[in-house]
């Protein structure tokens, strides 16, 4: 019979505590980011419905537009940053220059979509909108993305393996759109899925949190592969 000698057992048991150590660690940090993760889409969410309330019927360069663009600005800001600690942790994260920029892009970015549904006035036109915004936001999230890995702007500022992400983004907020200026268009549909309870623009603001928390989501892994 083989014997074990103390020294092997103890080895063997410092060894167990060590990946017990290490598989805590990497759930606690893995838990922590999805927590920001779902943090930033919280944030997110909040800003743009503000921000829609805010210009919903304002004219162009009143108090309450401007109030809005604010709003989405900063809110843009802060999801940006708590994205960035998903991605690179408290001591890779942090806040410049470019980082202003990617979120200045981003608030561009979804005031135009807006003004070009207000300019058509369509459902159509919403659908229209919707397309131009998914392309659009290919160069949005490739910019983000050099942003999390602390590059430059990218030479190719349209990295078409973010066009997943992109699509849903744009259709989330396609539908949330569709249900707070189309709501009679919405009710019959939610009724059919048996959720006739639901106000429409409560359900187009949880379609929009869903497809934000889709595309942080695969944005993160993207940026950490």
């Amino acid at each position: 019979m083989i014997t074990k000698c103390p020294t092997d057992t103890n080895a063997d048991m410092a060894t167990r505590r060590y990946v017990q150590r290490t598989r805590t660690r990497l759930l606690a940090a893995t838990i922590g980011r999805y927590g920001l993760v779902a943090t930033a889409t919280g944030v997110e969410t909040l800003a743009l419905v503000v921000w829609l309330a805010f210009v919903e019927d304002a004219a162009l360069f009143s108090r309450a537009a401007v109030a809005g663009v604010a709003v989405l600005a900063l809110g843009l800001l802060l999801t940006h940053y708590l994205l960035d600690l998903a991605v690179n942790g408290i001591d890779g994260a942090s806040l410049g220059l470019t980082d202003a920029a990617v979120s200045a892009s981003g608030t561009a970015l979804w005031v135009a979509w807006l003004a070009a549904v207000a300019w058509v006035g369509s459902l159509a036109g919403l659908l229209g909108a919707g397309v131009l915004l998914a392309v659009l936001l290919v160069s949005q999230h490739t910019v983000a993305d050099s942003a999390f890995r602390g590059r430059a702007l990218p030479s190719n500022v349209a990295d078409l393996r973010t066009l997943g992400f992109s699509v849903v983004q744009a259709g989330g907020a396609t539908l949330w759109l569709c249900s707070a200026r189309w709501s009679d268009l919405v009710a019959p549909f939610l009724a059919e899925l048996g959720l006739s309870a639901i106000e429409p623009a409560v359900a187009g603001v949880g379609a929009l949190a869903a497809a934000l928390l889709v595309e942080h989501v695969c944005a993160v892994a993207f940026a950490r592969r």
